[in-house]
């Protein structure tokens, strides 16, 4: 029978098929092209897209072998990824020679951001003469330096720490995405670089006082 609004309930097929997301993936292979669709549960990872695509050739092969990009977009998918919707992706394959590159730099990379070197920063205005010195990654940027004096100042304020070069009789600013490579020492402008201001001790008369 069907409910009092004469609407048919709804059917396991539709509730299925809302819980799940179509995924096609574009293939080129030696100046052929081609596409295949997948289906899998919504929230799936795209790791799971890459076992699902796997298993569909009764295949076993590294996942590392290949990659998944957005269509039209650089720089693969993380395979911890979740896919809420529909998508059309397209597949790259990474030879071992590619992927042996990846895996130096990655290498490089996380080698370089264990390393860690000190940086000393001075103000470049006499009348707040000043430095300060931190610890940051051989690899770090220079946003990452200003946020290092930053918080060894008890700062919250990004430009009362800018790190500048002098130009003439003027000041420029340092990009903050630049690698601080071998440089050890910086000009800044903003607040003087010196810790937070301790407050004042707790006399035995201030103390005393408290209890009443």
């Amino acid at each position: 029978p069907r409910p009092p609004s004469g609407r048919p309930p709804a059917t396991a097929e539709v509730v299925t098929h809302a819980a799940m997301v179509d995924v096609i993936v574009n293939f080129t292979f030696l100046q052929k092209q081609w596409t295949h669709s997948f289906r899998l549960n919504k929230g799936a990872t795209v790791l799971g897209l890459k076992e699902l695509m796997l298993k569909s050739r009764g295949a076993e092969a590294d996942f590392a072998a290949f990659e998944l990009r957005k269509e039209g977009q650089r720089g693969a998918l993380p395979d911890a990824e979740a896919l809420w919707q529909d998508e059309r992706l397209e597949f790259r394959f990474l030879s071992e020679k590619r992927r042996a590159r990846r895996a130096a730099r990655a290498a490089q990379k996380e080698r370089a951001a264990s390393d860690r070197v000190e940086v000393t920063v001075r103000h470049a205005q006499p009348d707040k003469e000043s430095l300060i010195t931190v610890s940051v990654a051989a690899d770090a940027t220079l946003l990452d330096v200003r946020k290092e004096v930053m918080a060894c100042l008890g700062e919250t304020m990004l430009s009362e720490v800018r790190l500048v070069v002098k130009h003439g009789r003027s000041f420029a600013s340092l990009p903050d995405g630049e690698r601080i490579d071998a440089r050890r020492e910086f000009l800044s402008l903003g607040r003087k670089l010196s810790g937070p201001q301790a407050a004042p001790k707790l006399t035995k008369e201030q103390a005393v006082g408290l209890q009443w």
